[in-house]
């Protein structure tokens, strides 16, 4: 049985100096996350306008962020909580569901402050923890135990002629988060003891044992400020002209050393001197033992682990770039394979059944009562209105006023758009063309939305403050959720409905065809001169999904035009 067991830390309480390190990391985490949010807002934003590609580049990053935020609570976690064991021939520790063990007589070196860390003879390093509270008893245990075995193999070795060495914190060593440059520069790097005195490692100065005046261990203050005095120990020696002095805490096996002192100044006026070393050349002493330091081991290890982990990143970074761009290939090839695409390359888009409701309560009169409408079989419409390059291939001419080929056709009747449909009918290419009922078409503008808009305008739609007063081509901007353009702006559509006010109040509830006869067609949709939406409610905007109006037959303008629906002739 264990005769000390300590749970070494758990979360905040393990170190009495951890809190700025703990804040740091969750100062970090959040900026991680709040950075991956955006990202991922920026990717929903993409995903709204159909832009596939810099969704999943911006989920890729948003993600990357993310896996820091967690990797780095996951080690708040991790590096936090641990329990040591003492037993009477050594100790166990454990941390993170790894144990150390070591006997006694095992252990080469042991240091006390800034990090309880042992160190073992086949050169494993036991750290746990910075100035752990309560744990003042386990320490002197150590200590005494190490004590009780070091010292008098320590002394026997410098009575038969060798040097130890005592290693303090060498320049240029990783400093522990928050300590001041001061106290840094406060430490020096050890020193080398043999049998004759004692010698500074990092500036060479030496006091011999039969000169020492006093040694021991003070508070020293090192800086001043508005925090208060900041105070550090200090291991001194010193005679009547010089002194040597380190941090103690910094100190590997100071313990041992200031034992030492005490046995070796007794011994002093040449007593148990070595008959064959009265001085030293202080260039010839080892900073360290013979092969690599435990700390460039150490660094050497986690510089291996640091490289594996990248390389690892890397990797996941290029497999989820791989995947992200096979669901995108996925994604671009099925919206490929709807894509109906005739001779004179018009482009269609498979509309399914369904129900909606059909017009709006905050509307105009002609738009009342919202009614439930059921369009009973799928149909392909155009993907853009018809385009002048579309025209002139039908129609044998170019279209008035044209601006070129990726333009709609304008300046079109209601009665050009039926005879542009009769000669496109005569190709018998295996579908029936027509105009869309005015039902098709605000069942396709809608696309699953119920609002006035079927999307935000500026995403979908060229109107009166964005336009510049003129057309644009066609799929410059956005398509709504069914992959249609300029659904809503650009250009007025022509429906095959005759105009009603009154229709909505007598409409069947399945494919309705719109009035038997009158003096007026619908067209839906809006142009690039009409005015975008001022507030949520009805504000007049032709633009809204649910908005019409009527237009003779043989009306003419700049900002009318039409789109072509398609249906199987086996249908």
């Amino acid at each position: 049985m264990p005769t000390n067991t300590l749970r070494l830390g758990r979360f905040l309480k393990e170190y009495k100096g951890s809190a700025r390190g703990v804040a740091k990391l969750v100062i970090v985490a959040a900026i991680c996350v709040g950075i991956a949010a955006l990202f991922f807002v920026g990717a929903a934003s993409e995903a709204r306008s159909h832009e596939f590609v810099g969704m999943v580049v911006l989920s890729i990053i948003g993600l990357l962020f993310l896996a820091v935020f967690l990797f780095g609570i996951y080690m708040l976690f991790r590096s936090r909580g641990a329990s040591l064991n003492l037993y009477e021939n050594g100790l166990s520790f454990q941390r993170a569901g790894k144990e150390s063990t070591t006997t006694w007589d095992e252990i080469a070196s042991y240091m006390q402050e800034m990090a309880c860390r042992i160190t073992k003879k086949d050169g494993e390093v036991i750290e746990f923890g910075v100035n752990i509270q309560g744990a003042d008893e386990v320490a002197q245990r150590i200590q005494d135990e190490t004590l009780k075995r070091m010292l008098p193999q320590v002394k026997a070795a410098i009575l038969q002629g060798s040097s130890v060495q005592f290693k303090g914190l060498r320049p240029g060593e990783k400093l522990p988060l928050g300590k001041t440059l001061d106290q840094f520069a406060a430490a020096s790097s050890g020193f080398t003891v043999d049998a004759d005195g004692i010698t500074a490692n990092d500036g060479g100065n030496r006091i011999a044992w039969k000169d020492v005046t006093g040694f021991g261990i003070a508070e020293e203050v090192i800086a001043r400020g508005r925090m208060g005095k900041h105070t550090v120990n200090v291991f001194f020696m010193q005679d009547g002209n010089i002194g040597l002095r380190t941090r103690f805490g910094l100190l590997e096996n100071a313990h041992v050393l200031l034992a030492l002192c005490g046995e070796m100044v007794s011994l002093k006026n040449g007593e148990g001197t070595s008959p064959h070393r009265e001085s030293i050349d202080v260039e010839q002493q080892k900073l360290f033992p013979a092969g690599i330091p435990q700390r460039l081991m150490r660094i050497q290890r986690k510089l291996w682990i640091a490289v594996g982990v990248a390389l690892a990143g890397v990797l996941l970074l290029v497999v989820a770039i791989a995947v992200a761009a096979g669901l995108l290939w996925a994604w671009e090839s099925h919206k490929a394979a709807k894509i109906v695409k005739n001779q004179f390359g018009m482009e269609f888009v498979p509309i399914p059944a369904g129900s909606f409701l059909m017009g709006s309560e905050n509307g105009r009169d002609d738009e009342k009562p919202v009614h439930q409408v059921t369009i009973s079989k799928a149909f392909l419409m155009g993907r853009y209105e018809v385009t002048s390059a579309q025209w002139k291939a039908v129609m044998n001419k170019d279209s008035l006023n044209y601006k070129g080929d990726n333009f709609p056709a304008q300046f079109v009747t209601w009665n050009d758009a039926q005879e542009f449909i009769r000669r496109l009918n005569e190709k018998n290419d295996g579908y029936a063309y027509r105009l869309p009922t005015e039902a098709e078409w605000e069942y396709a503008c809608r696309a699953g939305t119920t609002g006035n808009y079927a999307d935000d305008l500026e995403w979908i739609a060229w109107y009166e403050s964005n336009s510049d007063d003129k057309v644009h081509q066609v799929g410059e901007k956005h398509p709504n959720a069914w992959d249609l353009y300029d659904m809503e702006g650009n250009l007025w559509e022509y429906c095959q409905d005759w105009y009603g006010k009154d229709y909505y109040r007598q409409s069947p509830g399945t494919d309705p065809q719109g009035p038997a006869s009158g003096q007026q067609r619908v067209e839906r949709g809006g142009s690039f001169r009409d005015r975008g939406p001022f507030s949520a409610a009805y504000d007049g905007s032709n633009l809204r999904s649910a908005a019409r109006r009527g237009i003779s037959l043989d009306g003419r303008g700049d900002s009318e035009g039409f789109r072509v629906v398609a249906v199987a002739r086996n249908h």
